[in-house]
């Protein structure tokens, strides 16, 4: 009886014959794979592919925009605001990385909510980069804070938002007419008695934000 095993004398090994159609599977099987990673090499069809991520946008839908009244206006419904709802406070903004919707020495009021009421495109105050006073738009919620950043900025801030520096949300803004802005958007608190104490042409300017 004949063995199905024979030696190929040029390659010295033993083989045995197979069926054409079976041979070819093999090739057809490599060539699948070299598809699979040249498709891989030019960035399509491949599961590990990654892509730089897009940079964040500011939206400020949630946020009050500013009405433009005259400097003793402003002043005057911002108290009047405060005294009808408790845990509010003034502030007054300053510089332009909120703009175009709240420009420069913008009076801001505030009030604190829980951190679980947060939501994105709301303006809040926290302590920022530089460990002061900054009015910006939340653009996105990580494991670390929300991540808040200037509408007329282009990068986010670095530090984000958290319990801990969180000072409030912007629930109404007025912008004294005729008056614009600086370079960034700060915000300082003045306590009552100090705002009734001035007129209008003394009101202090804010740090920048």
């Amino acid at each position: 009886m004949e063995s199905p095993y024979s030696l190929n004398p040029d390659e010295a090994v033993w083989w045995k014959p197979m069926n054409p159609a079976a041979a070819d599977r093999p090739f057809q099987r490599a060539g699948v794979a070299g598809l699979m990673l040249l498709g891989c090499m030019l960035g399509f069809g491949c599961a590990t592919q990654t892509h730089a991520p897009a940079p964040p946008i500011a939206t400020t839908e949630r946020s009050p925009t500013a009405m433009v009244v005259s400097t003793r206006e402003a002043w005057t419904l911002a108290e009047a605001f405060v005294a009808a709802n408790p845990g509010c406070e003034i502030l007054v903004g300053r510089g332009d990385s909120m703009l175009p919707l709240y420009p420069d020495r913008t009076i801001l009021v505030v009030q604190a909510m829980k951190i679980a009421e947060l939501r994105r495109g709301m303006t809040v105050v926290f302590q920022g980069d530089r460990g002061r006073p900054v009015a910006h738009a939340l653009v996105g919620q990580t494991p670390r804070g929300w991540i808040a950043m200037g509408s007329g900025n282009r990068e986010p801030d670095r530090t984000p938002v958290q319990f801990r520096n969180y000072i409030g949300t912007v629930v109404r803004a007025y912008t004294p007419s005729g008056e614009t802005g600086s370079l960034a958007f700060d915000v300082t608190v003045l306590p009552a008695a100090e705002r009734l104490a001035r007129d209008d042409s003394d009101r202090p300017r804010s740090p920048e934000l």
